[in-house]
């Protein structure tokens, strides 16, 4: 198994699904404006399945 971020960023069964990993300096940032862009949640949230 492995974390959110395994799958998220390297994990060969989800690749077609990566984002670029952002760097340390930049992480808080990078998932402050993920959670904020209401786009990408809904994107997120699609790929989850369902609720």
């Amino acid at each position: 198994m492995g974390d959110a971020d395994r799958y998220i960023f390297s994990c060969s069964l989800t690749k077609e699904f990566h984002l670029i990993k952002p760097a340390d300096e930049h992480k808080k940032a990078w998932f402050n404006n993920l959670l904020t862009n209401r786009q990408a949640v809904t994107e997120l949230k699609a790929l989850s399945g369902p609720a």
